[in-house]
């Protein structure tokens, strides 16, 4: 019982000692690299591309609350590798001040702080936090050559990966199409039932300037589903709220079955167009025809008057194309 005492009591002290080595490593390290850090610090508030370095050194020490396993009976010992690792640091940072590269100085760090730990708490202590070391690469900025020569590259790949990822998921990939499948998911989760499918008319919006927006049929697959159609067309420069906002064009078409002038497509290019698709849609999910937009006032000026001209002018286009049809019939 009392050597187990005695071992206990030996373990306390040695993980004691362990973390008071740590802390004083960071301090250290902290006071040498403070107008290294602060550089680094500036450049992930003002460059974009860098913004996360400021999240790096948490998840670092997460790497090394998660590796604490690795610690148990772990000896702190000197390692004099960690002195290779203490020169190459400090090549490092001679080099980077001769020629005022402040990547170079940032990259120190790294072989430095692993240095240091070799040196003062040995092999076991670096095993230990080995990963974490590493993982501060992402924190600091890369030489401006690097950047332009993996710019490209990396962008390409990103192109092609999230391709693929698309490909995999398949047709349509939107972000309101995967909320509406979450949804469904959850309403089958936990047998709510009131919304057992998703919907089989999805808008999609292209964010861009001036917006591309569509829901519904195309008139080129009306023609292969030989569907015969009838266009209405209006344009933003004759719509107020067109004129005022500036977005002359901009346009509304609207796609209407000849026979019964039901509402099968909606496309639409300009300002706010993936916020006006939204009445189309919303019309074709309850099957409405032509006579919806006749006898809906409209705000004015607004841009969903819209509906009304483009309906006109798919029942002018209507009645012109019976009246040739039956001009055909009569010689």
């Amino acid at each position: 019982m009392f050597f187990k005492i005695c071992n206990l009591k030996s373990a306390i002290c040695n993980q004691t000692r362990v973390w008071l080595f740590v802390s004083a490593l960071v301090l250290t390290l902290l006071v040498s690299y403070w107008p290294t850090l602060g550089v680094m610090a500036e450049r992930w508030w003002r460059d974009p591309q860098y913004s996360h370095g400021f999240l790096v050194p948490g998840f670092a020490a997460l790497i090394l609350w998660f590796r604490r396993p690795f610690l148990a009976g772990a000896v702190i010992k000197t390692s004099w590798w960690g002195l290779a690792f203490l020169g190459v640091g400090l090549a490092l940072r001679l080099a980077g001040g001769v020629m005022d590269v402040e990547s170079v100085d940032g990259f120190s760090l790294l072989p430095t702080l692993a240095g240091l730990v070799l040196l003062l708490g040995g092999r076991q202590i670096f095993a230990w936090s080995w990963p974490a070391i590493a993982f501060l690469a992402f924190m600091l900025p890369m030489p401006f050559a690097f950047e332009t020569a993996l710019g490209r590259p990396l962008r390409y790949m990103a192109t092609v990966a999230s391709t693929y990822v698309l490909q995999t998921i398949g047709f349509p990939a939107l972000a309101s199409t995967s909320m509406e499948q979450a949804r469904v998911a959850m309403v089958h989760a936990f047998d709510l039932k009131y919304k057992t499918q998703l919907t089989h008319i999805l808008p999609y919006g292209i964010y861009t300037i001036p917006e591309c927006s569509m829901a519904g049929e195309t008139e080129e697959s009306l023609q292969q589903k030989k569907i015969p159609y009838v266009v209405g067309k209006t344009h933003y420069g004759s719509n107020a709220r067109g004129q005022i906002i500036g977005g002359k064009e901009g346009f509304l078409k609207l796609l209407f079955r000849e026979d019964d002038m039901k509402l099968l497509g909606v496309h639409m290019i300009g300002e706010q167009a993936s916020e006006v698709i939204h009445i189309g849609l919303t019309a074709m999910q309850t099957n409405a025809d032509a006579d919806l937009f006749i006898q809906t006032c409209y705000n004015y000026p607004t841009l969903s008057e819209m509906y009304k001209y483009a309906t006109y002018d798919a029942l002018g286009r209507r009645a012109f194309k019976q009246k040739a049809k039956s001009e055909r019939k009569s010689d």
